[in-house]
Formats: C-alpha cells, structure tokens, sequence
C-alpha cells in the first residue's frame, strides 16, 4: 500500500493499467468480496456470470503522514 501511495512504477506496472496516471492517491483502502458463479435460474434473470456477496474489510483507510 506504501507503493501505491508513492505512485511506485514497480507496483502500478503489475496493475497492468495505472489507475493513478497523474497523482498518486491520497486513501487507499482494501475490502474482500466472496465470488461465486451464478445459478442458472440467477444468470437467467440478471444475465451475470458470477455473483458477488458480502465483504470484509482487509485494510483500513491508510495514508502517506504529510508534514
């Protein structure tokens, strides 16, 4: 998360597409989702493939200290 703060190159490169192309973010934050495919009845209504359900979160809202 330190990386993403700083806008790291070594980091954002492996995210394939720099999300923070101008500056880098002040907040980042980090929640886990449980994915499952839909049921047939499921895709059939919503045309979704996969359903996601609840989160947790992983990581608090976290920033660089500024002075």
């Amino acid at each position: 998360m330190q990386r993403l703060l700083e806008n790291s190159p070594d980091v954002t490169r492996l995210l394939g597409n720099n999300p923070f192309p101008d500056k880098p973010p002040r907040y980042l934050r980090a929640e886990l989702y449980r994915y499952r495919f839909s049921t047939l009845a499921e895709h059939q209504e919503s045309q979704g493939l996969v359903v996601a359900s609840g989160f947790a979160q992983y990581l608090p809202m976290v920033s660089l200290r500024r002075e």
